[in-house]
């Protein structure tokens, strides 16, 4: 199955990269680290 990468496609991931720089790398990573535990429970 193949995906074609349509402008509403690109849109969405840019926006998506704007709103997320909005937060410091140290937030993404506890998060990241947040979900790995909760995962193994």
């Amino acid at each position: 199955m193949g995906f074609s990468d349509t402008d509403e496609h690109r849109l969405i991931r840019d926006s998506v990269r704007k709103v997320c720089a909005d937060f410091p790398d140290e937030f993404w990573a506890e998060k990241e680290e947040a979900q790995a535990t909760s995962s193994l429970s």
